[in-house]
């Protein structure tokens, strides 16, 4: 497992996003991105973040952005604008496997193929958007690298698939069906995170959150009741505006999540997801709780 440490290499990030020609206001952007969100994030020494036109190397650029795509040990992808190059850079990053993280401007909506991919939104005009999109970044990054194996990606399961095609042409169908389950857990896990996510809508406080897919424990028991709780009660404190009582509501919500384990991979990247919303929102009220309580010294 890679972690920061003062006795290893540093970590490092490649950061695929859109670039654009200098004096644009594209080019702007992605360097205010660059410069106060992903390098504020992750930082010196611990960290190295390098970007696509960071090398004045003659060689060409995409055989320097492959490569360095390939050596990274996180890849963070900005999809703002949903530009060609970038996309081909996450594709990439798919096919070897590199742990990754999706930022994007808020507003920007995500293609299916990546919609049940963790995902950081910011805006730049906003100072506590972007603070709290530093959090969630590092937050994101220390999980990604913590559990590189566990990404699910339209690639990865092409291969689960490619692979048990080839064991049935010589008669073996003894995994048939865990790759239908498997395909079955991830159309649901998409439909759970779009609704929970990606388009949350106003509910009132009896609307239960619908969860498509079974979201299994350790011991085969369901856990979908206290993951449902856990996203209803995210949804329901972002219209309060006291940080303590949002607190009161959160903090227990996170203490029963800490007690579930989740007993196959699909579970665990919804508990994972549902786990980080939460942080986050605890984290947002924090530090509210103290600036309020430092105004009022």
């Amino acid at each position: 497992m890679t972690t920061p440490s003062d006795d290893v290499t540093p970590i490092e990030v490649f950061v695929a996003s859109p670039i654009g020609s200098p004096n644009t206001p594209g080019y702007t952007q992605a360097k205010k991105v660059l410069k106060f969100i992903v390098k504020k994030a992750l930082t010196e020494p611990e960290w190295t973040v390098t970007r696509a036109d960071d090398d004045q190397a003659p060689d060409s650029i995409t055989q320097k952005v492959v490569g360095r795509i390939i050596r990274a040990d996180l890849v963070v992808v900005d999809i703002t604008d949903h530009n060609p190059n970038v996309f081909y850079e996450l594709a990439i990053a798919h096919c070897f496997k590199r742990p990754v993280v999706i930022i994007a401007a808020q507003g920007t909506t995500s293609p299916f193929d990546v919609v049940d991919q963790t995902r950081i939104d910011y805006d730049l005009t906003d100072p506590e958007s972007v603070d709290t999109a530093q959090a969630r970044l590092l937050t994101a990054a220390k999980l990604a690298l913590e559990k590189p194996d566990s990404l699910v990606t339209p690639l990865s399961t092409y291969e689960a698939v490619t692979a048990t095609a080839e064991r049935l042409e010589t008669g073996d169908s003894s995994e048939f069906a865990d790759v239908l389950g498997t395909l079955s857990d991830r159309i649901g896990r998409m439909e759970t995170l779009l609704e929970l996510y990606v388009k949350p809508q106003p509910r009132s406080r009896t609307t239960r959150t619908k969860v498509p897919v079974r979201l299994v424990g350790a011991a085969g028991s369901d856990i979908r009741t206290p993951l449902v709780d856990a996203a209803d009660a995210v949804t329901r404190v972002q219209g309060i505006h006291d940080p303590s009582r949002r607190l009161d509501i959160l903090l227990p919500i996170r203490a029963g999540l800490d007690q579930l384990v989740a007993g196959d991979e699909a579970s665990r990247e919804v508990l994972d997801m549902v786990k980080l919303r939460v942080e986050n929102e605890l984290e947002t009220a924090g530090e509210e709780l103290r600036e309020k309580n430092e105004g009022v010294q």
